[in-house]
């Protein structure tokens, strides 16, 4: 297999590919920290190159071990390289991975990794979307070239003590659901898998409910406009609306990025779908509400955290790294799972797939015709194709016309530094010997970066609210009675 596994790489265009993905956070804070890969093919070689990549957190459970991103790597050649060799070792033995010792992909023994699933699928995505790029060029392929497919467990974990008593904890399997990437030739596929099986199950919900005492309200429903776009858009993922109902002493919480940047790319020109936080419906009782007006009951997020239909209840949004909350019966928590990434330019997208999804519900009617460029009639949906290539046409000669040569455009949007405003964990600019620790003076050795301790949020907050209380006194003249040390 060894022998098979060189022969097919040297099947592959000698080049490099340099890509990146963001992690959007460490699950308690919100920052920007940067997966980087550059992979090389060189006749029966295959290097892939992590340097660059975030350092290690110290106090932070996101890191992975340099086994565990080999392995993960491994799953995207057993699942959407070369599906049709045997599943083994073998398989991945004549890749070579190149690290930095103190990263987030080879982390150090004594850094933290209970949740290094937060790295650990980014590292497959990184492999995956370079290698689609060497596998189109290949004459010969084994299974058909996509777009990244989605790669965060999104989900409810839960606990606490069910509605007979026995205290228990587990997962949903909606986690199984992610949404698959476009291809080649076809749309991706919905909640079809995770990116570590490609064969699962994402379980029965009425099955689920004889065990906790939660309901999904809303469940199994694709959320609308939150496809990743493309010549063929990716696989989309489904809403999950959960209320505790039968248990004083029960909670929930969740463990994914990308509620502030996409967690994927698409490929060819295709898009990732946009990012999406976790939505909470607080001081109301949606079961009592139930039986008294159902009328006021919504069936997805975007009509109830727009519509706002229930009086005097507290709405709102945050990153998707809940920590276990306590749940009030009838109180409403809300994610969805999310979409793979798109395939190729979508002014080239079949129109009839368009209106397809439109009576799908996939997407609004507002929605294609900004993105797609598509023209038909809003009652009968009929297109009007010779409208939809003039507006295309015209979009086309928009782009052109935005055009800028490379130069100006690397003078114009390229920065010798991150932004101020944002912590930004990884090498900037294309150098790798050198990475940044969340601020701007705090540039390292990438080969040595040292400790990377991050405050705690509330230590954080209250510091903020210090200051502005102290702006606010100096400002009225008032001393501080109590000065804490």
């Amino acid at each position: 297999m060894v022998t098979e596994v060189r022969r097919r790489l040297s099947e592959w265009p000698d080049m490099t590919v340099r890509t990146h993905t963001i992690m959007d956070g460490t699950l308690r804070e919100n920052a920007l920290i940067k997966m980087n890969m550059t992979a090389t093919k060189k006749g029966d070689r295959l290097i892939f190159d992590f340097s660059g990549s975030s350092p290690e957190f110290t106090n932070r459970a996101i890191n992975t071990q340099l086994p565990g991103m080999k392995g993960m790597v491994g799953q995207a050649f057993m699942n959407h390289i070369w599906p049709d060799l045997p599943r083994g070792q073998a398989g991945l033995s004549p890749i070579e991975f190149k690290s930095t010792l103190g990263s987030i992909v080879d982390c150090t023994y004594s850094a933290p990794n209970s949740q290094s699933l937060m790295s650990i699928f980014h590292s497959f995505t990184v492999a995956q979307h370079a290698t689609a790029k060497m596998l189109y060029s290949t004459p010969e392929k084994y299974t058909r070239v996509l777009a990244p497919w989605h790669n965060m467990i999104n989900t409810f974990i839960w606990g606490g003590v069910n509605q007979h008593g026995e205290t228990l904890g587990n997962l949903c399997a909606d986690l199984n659901g992610m949404g698959g990437g476009a291809r080649m030739d076809r749309d991706g596929e919905h909640a079809l898998s995770p990116i570590f099986a490609t064969m699962a199950d994402i379980g029965e919900q009425e099955m689920n409910e004889e065990e906790v005492p939660f309901l999904q309200l809303v469940s199994k429903k694709m959320t609308m406009n939150t496809q990743a776009p493309g010549k063929y858009r990716g696989g989309m993922g489904y809403t999950q609306i959960a209320s505790t109902k039968d248990s004083d002493a029960w909670g929930f919480m969740t463990s994914c990025l990308g509620s502030k940047a996409p967690t994927i790319q698409g490929l060819f020109g295709g898009y990732a779908a946009g990012s999406g936080p976790l939505c909470r419906v607080e001081g109301v009782d949606v079961y009592d509400i139930m039986l008294k007006d159902p009328s006021k009951m919504r069936h997805s997020i975007h009509e109830i955290m727009n519509e706002q239909p229930f009086e005097n209840a507290i709405y709102t949004t945050q990153h998707l790294g809940l920590g276990f909350d306590i749940s009030k019966r009838g109180a409403l928590y809300m994610i969805s799972q999310g979409s793979g990434g798109g395939y190729g330019d979508v002014l080239e997208r079949d129109p009839n797939l368009v209106i397809m999804d439109i009576e799908e519900s996939l997407i609004s009617s507002d929605w294609a015709k900004k993105l797609y460029k598509v023209v038909f009639d809003d009652e009968t949906l009929a297109v009007d194709e010779v409208a939809t290539k003039k507006m295309r046409d015209e979009y086309r000669e928009q782009r052109k016309k935005q055009g800028i040569p490379y130069a100006e455009f690397v003078k114009k949007h390229v920065r010798d530094i991150p932004p101020d405003d944002i912590p930004f964990y990884g090498a900037w600019n294309g150098n790798n010997e050198q990475v940044y620790c969340g601020a701007n003076d705090d540039l390292r050795d990438a080969a040595n970066p040292g400790a990377n301790y991050m405050i705690n949020p509330k230590d954080v907050r209250i510091g903020e609210l210090e200051k502005e209380l102290a702006d606010l006194r100096k400002k009225a003249g008032i001393t501080a009675k109590i000065d804490r040390k």
